[in-house]
């Protein structure tokens, strides 16, 4: 029998670990991402919230070539030369001091960091492309 590391009234905490690439078939109605014409499927899925697809955070974005960190509350994206702020629980980004409304907040889903696909897209330049039909996500990164 084991027996838990942890006295019955002390509660583990929550700890939002990296979205992982993972190797493994997409799941049926799975939205799939693709990068560059290269299919990346993450330990979580993509999900549709109000007409917007949410993804998550650290995946897509070091898939991408960015640096993710957190700070004071705060998750700093840095990517090509622009540093990205953003908050949990809230629909402002910034870019590099401009500030950018989205109508859908960073959120925590899954113990995993969950941004607005389009919004994330647009703020790095890059093209976001949806085919709801196929449930699928096109990501394209210029080499300009």
């Amino acid at each position: 029998v084991s027996q838990s590391r942890y006295p019955p009234t002390t509660k583990p905490l929550m700890i939002f670990t990296s979205a992982t690439e993972v190797n493994r078939p997409l799941n049926q109605g799975e939205i799939a991402i693709i990068i560059n014409q290269q299919q990346k499927i993450y330990d979580q899925p993509p999900l549709i919230k109000g007409k917007r697809v949410l993804v998550p955070l650290r995946g897509i974005t070091e898939n991408l070539g960015a640096k993710v960190s957190f700070k004071n509350g705060q998750i700093l994206i840095e990517y090509n030369g622009m540093l990205i702020e953003m908050e949990f629980s809230n629909s402002w980004f910034k870019m590099n001091n401009l500030n950018i409304k989205s109508d859908q907040a960073v959120q925590v889903i899954n113990n995993r960091t969950y941004v607005p696909l389009r919004i994330l897209g647009e703020i790095l330049g890059i093209g976001v492309y949806y085919d709801g039909g196929k449930k699928e996500v096109q990501l394209k990164v210029s080499n300009e």
